[in-house]
């Protein structure tokens, strides 16, 4: 008995797991569809590459995300 609650729990934690894992940077990705309609991201997700502040002049590292 006590072997097969373990065996659910780690099978909850490996679907836990494996959603999380499949799930990063889903959002930050433009679909085929999107690509083919020229459309482009606005953030890479780790720097401000080409990205300007309210005065135009390119965004401070310090600002990058960790």
């Amino acid at each position: 008995m006590k072997r097969q609650q373990e065996l659910r729990i780690a099978m909850a934690l490996a679907f836990v797991f494996v959603a999380f894992i499949k799930g990063q940077g889903a959002e930050n990705e433009l679909t085929s569809a999107e690509k083919a309609a020229g459309w482009i991201l606005l953030f890479d997700g780790r720097s401000t590459d080409g990205w300007l502040d309210s005065k135009e002049k390119p965004v401070a590292a310090s600002h990058v995300l960790k």
